[in-house]
């Protein structure tokens, strides 16, 4: 597809599959400049190959579309990972796997931990039953799965009638097949994620005085060299955080961030911007890095338009917002012209080698039809390719 090129931005943006278990988070986009279809001065645009999932009807759907076309590859990730009813499962979709984490309990044997992939890379499936089962756990303990190619964890407080009792993380080394237990202080966690070989909990923490404090923990755990856990104590004003490769980066609601090389543990960057001076709720997200760019988004106020969330891209290297010109209300119109319906945006990738925004939308039927829209940093819609299925998750896999 050929375009002209109008204006020159840097670009942007935010998530929060997001987590969770989505992860979660998973925001929006916003246009602003028109479609031109002249052909003077046009440049040729390369789009990704991606995978969206769905759940639909109580079954998991992965949804493939290359490069060339726009012919859609459907998986029924439900039957070919043979998920079934298997009490309560988190679910999570990062770097090109689908994981289905579940657990169930019975009298007789407990708690059982099942992890379920789908690599779409490879194009390969794994499954692991009962993996580093405690014993005696409770039925009402918490306990939280997930899973990244080469570990599996699980957390679990093992008491059943409180929750200031230690908490526990199992972990399933893929690679050698061993389970290794660490110790993350008293009490539940709040929300977690996998970030390949790091482990990073988020709780809060009551602190006894006349005030009723509620401070905050931020638990860190390399699982490849099997050390003591690093806990972060974090005051009120902590935002939220994410990793990258071996880099943590933290955020606080004052606008202050910090940058550490976790395998030294050593602060390499720190600064100020009133970006991360909005609360965004998430604690702890998985989200997109171009060398020391982050994709975030934070909570908008034009709630009249597609989407709650403005997406953000920040330089750590410069501490400069790269602005994304791509406004949401004039996807929203294009759309019901089109479509001659509404459609909400559900979440956003972002390719940064071909400088192009993926956006996930439904419409607001019944049948829960999805749409793809593809735009470039300067605010063009490229490509919409219509799915048969709400895309919940969005990646880019090549």
């Amino acid at each position: 597809m050929k375009i002209k090129l109008t204006l020159i931005i840097s670009a942007i943006l935010y998530i929060s599959c997001s987590d969770d278990s989505v992860d979660p988070i998973t925001p929006n986009v916003v246009v602003e400049e028109e479609i031109i279809e002249d052909e003077e001065g046009v440049e040729e645009v390369s789009f990704p190959t991606l995978v969206a999932i769905s759940k639909n009807v109580g079954y998991y759907y992965g949804m493939k579309i290359n490069s060339l076309s726009d012919n859609v590859e459907i998986t029924n990730l439900s039957e070919t990972l043979d998920l079934g009813n298997f009490g309560s499962s988190n679910v999570s979709f990062y770097d090109g796997i689908f994981t289905h984490g579940s657990l169930d309990y019975n009298m007789d044997t407990g708690y059982q931990a099942k992890i379920s992939q789908f690599n779409f890379i490879e194009s390969n499936t794994f499954v692991l039953d009962g993996f580093c089962d405690p014993l005696n756990l409770p039925a009402s303990s918490q306990a939280g799965i997930s899973g990244s190619e080469n570990y599996f964890v699980h957390t679990y407080l093992n008491s059943l009638y409180s929750v200031d009792v230690p908490l526990y993380l199992n972990s399933w080394n893929n690679t050698d097949e061993s389970c290794n237990e660490f110790l993350l202080g008293n009490g539940p966690l709040y929300n977690s994620k996998l970030f390949g070989n790091y482990f990073l909990g988020f709780k809060f923490r009551e602190v006894q005085d006349e005030n009723f404090t509620l401070n905050k923990e931020l638990w860190l755990v390399d699982l490849d060299r099997n050390q003591e856990p690093l806990m972060f104590e974090m005051d009120s004003s902590f935002n939220f955080a994410t990793i990258n490769l071996d880099t943590l980066y933290l955020t606080y609601i004052n606008g202050d961030y910090k940058v550490y090389d976790i395998k030294t543990n050593t602060l390499i960057n720190e600064g100020n911007n009133n970006v991360f001076s909005e609360y965004n709720g998430n604690y702890i997200f998985k989200t997109s890095f171009s060398d020391n760019q982050m994709v975030f988004y934070k909570p908008s106020l034009e709630f009249t338009t597609l989407s709650a969330f403005t997406p953000i891209l920040f330089n750590f290297s410069e501490n400069i917002i790269v602005d994304l010109n791509v406004k949401f209300e004039e996807i929203y119109t294009h759309l019901v012209e089109k479509y001659n319906e509404s459609y909400s945006v559900i979440n956003c990738s972002l390719d940064f080698e071909n400088e192009v925004v993926i956006i996930g939308c439904n419409n607001s039927r019944p049948d829960d039809i999805g749409l793809l829209l593809y735009c470039d940093f300067y605010g063009n819609i490229l490509r919409e390719v219509e799915l048969p299925y709400s895309p919940d998750f969005v990646n880019i896999i090549n």
